[in-house]
């Protein structure tokens, strides 16, 4: 290693004949992984899908409801509004979004969790468990890009 290298420069292993991973790069790897695992703790979507679906709701209850009422001129609003609603959640899809991001931040941290407990794999076992590690890696960062209903992941839900 050259003295001008930190270990704040990321380690790039070749994992070909690895049996055993040093603290150092388990410590950058969680890191790097729990900086992943934070970009996908996501609020909006959840709350747009969910609130939006019980709006929906609400109104295609109302647009039922208020035709035998006084505010029968309610109706064909709440209808628009809910059909609109949906339109929207289909076209942005908050819903397919909301799963992405649980399923990414959970399989980032699933990798810290096998990060966390490899000190305690018996010797003999390490070298398939680090491939398992690095394998569980490949997969969820080969996933990034594909968040849907966004570029060319935005066919219909």
């Amino acid at each position: 290693m050259s003295e001008s290298m930190t270990f704040d420069t990321p380690i790039t292993p070749d994992i070909i004949g690895v049996t055993d991973l040093n603290p150092e790069m388990i410590k950058q790897l969680t890191a790097r992984l729990k900086d992943a695992s934070s970009l996908h703790n996501v609020w909006a979507d959840p709350i747009l899908f969910n609130g939006g679906t019980i709006l929906v709701l609400l109104l295609t209850t109302l647009a039922t409801l208020l035709p035998t009422s006084a505010y029968g001129w309610a109706a064909p609003l709440c209808s628009a509004l809910a059909g609109l609603f949906v339109a929207m959640e289909r076209a942005l899809g908050f819903g397919a979004r909301w799963r992405y991001h649980r399923e990414m931040r959970f399989s980032y941290e699933s990798i810290i969790d096998m990060l966390d407990f490899f000190p305690a794999i018996p010797l003999s076992e390490r070298p398939k468990y680090i491939r398992d590690i690095f394998a569980a890696l490949y997969a969820a960062r080969s996933r990034e890009s594909a968040i849907p209903n966004a570029g060319t992941n935005s066919a219909p839900t």
